[in-house]
């Protein structure tokens, strides 16, 4: 079974950041072997999505343009995540490497 310690993070839209940037570190600190990461946003409230349209957070037309000069909001989703982070071996193939990460809240 998993052992170890038990994260949750709430911060808003970067929480699954948090959590990973937090395994990262545990590992890297040898507070952990490995550690398995799960982020989750789901809108249950259509009225949350009404109020921030109505407030022009939102884009008009749907799309996120970020960086880019056609920014006029953000679109909200919905989504499921879950990682096992653990440190490159050798001889092991490689999904995706984690080069870096920070916090700032």
């Amino acid at each position: 079974g998993l052992q170890g310690p038990c994260c949750s993070y709430d911060t808003a839209c970067s929480s699954t950041l948090a959590a990973n940037h937090a395994a990262m570190r545990a590992i890297q600190l040898s507070e952990c072997v490995n550690a398995v990461c799960v982020g989750v946003m789901q809108v249950l409230m259509p009225g949350v999505g009404i109020t921030f349209a109505t407030a022009g957070m939102t884009s008009p037309h749907g799309r996120c343009h970020t960086f880019d000069a056609r920014a006029d909001g953000y679109v909200r989703g919905e989504a499921l995540t879950s990682t096992l982070l653990e440190p490159a071996k050798e001889g092991r193939r490689v999904s995706y490497s984690l080069l870096g990460s920070c916090v700032r809240q």
